[in-house]
């Protein structure tokens, strides 16, 4: 194997006075291409811990950059599960590249300081990904082996691991890498490095990777880890979206709103009487600043009156709906509001949409929620039922997603989760998806 020697009189780029090409694996690795290395791939393929191998192969390419390994790693793994961007690369060719990824993060902050495990996350889920990451000490070594011989066992779901190089004897720190097979006989992991100027494709022991993420990234202060990705389908609103401006909050939380319900069914009340004592308990007049309607992105592949026709059938489906009738008639019966009072309907809707994000999980549901009554307890399943309103129903999984984003942002503000880009804050491609603790 070729050694790194660095070139004699010859200038880098950084203004080094010398350069390098590729860089010797330790002997902990072994080599993909090596005789050894493919026997290993020959062993796993037949154990079938290699079925993710492929895909990703296809898409295997170089980062454009030293500092691109989460970019590149992302963009092989959005390709390998076929998502598209969404919006052009080259020319009318819609192709996931490490310059395309630059929603979350400025492009030149990731040249200097590359990604954290937190915002690698979030451009997974802001270009359509489902994504679930996982910081080490929140996992075990066993659990670890697991995830990752399912996801090698898997053609639809790929993991990323964030790991420090120091730890498998290899120059550099911080880095990302794709995980494109594991040989359970042997307990090794392949590694498709992204940085291929520098190492290629090689085997290592999966413990010894384990370790390898427990160093703390200097950029957050917590370990490093790794992030399960695959596809899902695209989240997008028609018409709302809340405010994810870094001071709002919604006007009550959702444990308020749920005591509320929890107290009203147990007295013995009905369905539309909970409704009322929601409506008049707590402030929803101020739900109107926290769900806002969307602002039409002039990236928007669709035309302004397929829009408008999607919002007409939404607000056809959403004041068809008993729940939204029943809010109508306690804010009617407010002394502060009436039917014909202007920003009624605007708040009705609203109001019902805050309630609607509450999974029916949540809320009573059983007859001894309801003071022994099925009857009550059936009348509120009816309300919060989403049967047949497709795009309601939709809207409502919409914001439920950036409603878990939001809270893991109060939960946890210095991991910076909440992208502001226009894809996460109600922009064309608005999927601000899943919660990003564990």
């Amino acid at each position: 194997m070729l050694s790194a020697m660095p070139a004699q009189s010859a200038t880098g780029s950084c203004g080094s006075t010398s350069t390098f090409y590729k860089r010797q694996l330790p002997t902990l690795a072994i080599e993909f291409a090596s005789i050894e290395g493919r026997a290993l791939f020959s062993e796993a393929l037949q154990g079938g811990t290699m079925n993710g191998f492929f895909k990703l192969m296809e898409q295997f390419s170089t980062q454009d950059e030293p500092a691109f390994c989460g970019l590149s790693s992302l963009s092989m793994v959005l390709n390998a599960l076929s998502i598209d961007p969404g919006r052009p690369w080259k020319g009318p060719w819609r192709w996931f590249h490490d310059e395309l990824l630059d929603c979350c993060v400025p492009l030149e902050h990731v040249k200097k300081e590359g990604v954290t495990l937190p915002q690698a996350a979030c451009l997974a889920r802001c270009n359509g990904a489902h994504c679930e990451m996982k910081h080490h000490g929140t996992f075990g070594l066993e659990e670890f082996r697991e995830q990752v011989e399912d996801a090698c066992r898997c053609e639809n779901h790929h993991m990323i691991v964030s790991y420090s190089r120091k730890v498998l004897q290899q120059t550099g720190d911080g880095h990302f890498s794709p995980i494109g097979g594991y040989h359970k006989g042997r307990d090794l992991v392949l590694i498709l490095d992204t940085a291929r100027f520098k190492y290629p494709p090689h085997w290592v022991p999966l413990p010894l990777l384990f370790e390898a993420m427990a160093p703390a990234d200097p950029s957050t202060g917590l370990p490093r880890g790794y992030l399960l990705l695959s596809c899902q389908p695209q989240l997008d609103s028609v018409m709302f979206s809340l405010d994810l401006s870094t001071t709002s909050k919604p006007p009550f939380t959702k444990e308020d709103m749920i005591a509320v319900a929890e107290i009203a069914a147990s007295s013995g009340m009905s369905a539309a009487e909970v409704v009322s004592e929601l409506v008049t308990e707590l402030p929803m007049e101020q739900a109107a600043d926290f769900i806002i309607t969307r602002q039409d992105s002039a990236e928007s592949q669709e035309s302004s009156c397929v829009v408008s026709r999607k919002r007409e059938q939404l607000l056809a489906e959403m004041r068809a709906l008993p729940l939204y009738q029943a809010v109508c008639d306690s804010l009617s019966a407010s002394p502060s509001s009436s039917p014909s009072q202007p920003g009624t309907s605007l708040l009705a809707e609203r109001a019902s949409l805050l309630l609607l994000m509450q999974p029916p999980s949540a809320w009573p549901s059983g007859e001894q929620d309801w003071a022994g009554s099925a009857e009550r307890a059936q009348q509120w399943a009816a309300l919060v039922d989403l049967s047949g309103s497709s795009r309601v129903e939709a809207e409502v999984e919409f914001l439920r997603e950036q409603m878990s984003l939001l809270e893991a942002k109060w939960v946890t503000p210095k991991l910076d989760v909440l992208c502001s880009c226009k894809r996460c804050a109600g922009g064309d491609r608005a999927k601000t998806t899943a919660a990003l603790l564990s």
